[in-house]
């Protein structure tokens, strides 16, 4: 065995010493317990653990923070007081814009937000919908009601990928989305 990285999945990496495989969803790296377990048609590497694409060990903030990329929408949902709402309530769909959206839009406005707590919140809850949203198993333009009152207007679904669709003409970052948690599904928009 060596260190090296899966041409699959190029998210899943092997390290020495001591042998590990990890994963970015993986809160903590499996260990390789045995290896070169000769097969028919390969080798095996048996690990002390299931590799997930799933954030299923962590609740929403704990998730975003865990994938990196959402330091400023955590920070406005610490300011204003959502911290207990992103982490016990649920399930959710979270439409989470990145850390680079926010800056796109200027420090101006990021001091802006950090500044008017309420105003905020009614943002940011905006971009929650109750209950999980699965794109996949929805067709053409629908309507949702976000935990503020807004009307969320999903559309524009890519038939060859489900995970490219726009909510409210802001597309969605097919790479970064349905991150499942054990309360929500976080989908990042551009």
């Amino acid at each position: 065995i060596s260190p090296c990285v899966d041409l699959i999945d190029p998210f899943v990496v092997v390290t020495l010493p001591p042998p590990m495989l990890s994963k970015n969803t993986m809160p903590v790296s499996a260990n390789i317990v045995e290896v070169d377990l000769v097969a028919e048609n390969g080798v095996v590497h048996a690990i002390d653990q299931v590799i997930t694409n799933s954030y299923l060990r962590f609740d929403a903030m704990e998730a975003m923070d865990f994938a990196g990329g959402y330091g400023i929408l955590l920070e406005l949902i610490e300011i204003t007081g959502l911290l207990d709402f992103m982490s016990d309530s649920g399930p959710f769909t979270l439409y989470a814009p990145s850390d680079t959206v926010f800056q796109s839009y200027g420090q101006e406005v990021i001091d802006s937000l950090k500044a008017d707590p309420e105003r905020t919140r009614t943002i940011l809850l905006n971009h929650v919908v109750p209950g999980l949203i699965i794109p996949c198993c929805i067709e053409g333009r629908n309507e949702f009601e976000s935990a503020a009152g807004f009307q969320l207007v999903l559309d524009n679904f890519n038939p060859s990928n489900p995970s490219d669709y726009t909510v409210n003409e802001i597309g969605t970052v097919s790479a970064a989305t349905d991150l499942l948690t054990s309360n929500a599904k976080i989908n990042t928009i551009t």
